[in-house]
């Protein structure tokens, strides 16, 4: 589960033990981790401003695109 606080937004609040095998990550180490480090890395580097942009614009600017 990941926040959907602005303050936490993005950071993995819960996860199960199903994350060791598909991510190999203990549950426990990715509390408080940003969800961009389940992502590949061309997506997890971008992935705090597409956050950022949908906050201060109120609307996705980047879906539905190529």
């Amino acid at each position: 589960m990941v926040s959907g606080d602005v303050k936490e937004l993005g950071r993995i609040r819960q996860a199960n033990s199903s994350s060791r095998f598909v991510f190999g990550y203990d549950p426990r180490d990715l509390i408080g981790s940003k969800i961009n480090k389940l992502m590949p890395v061309p997506f997890a580097n971008i992935h705090d401003k597409f956050l950022n942009t949908f906050l201060n614009k109120g609307k996705s600017t980047f879906l539905e695109k190529n």
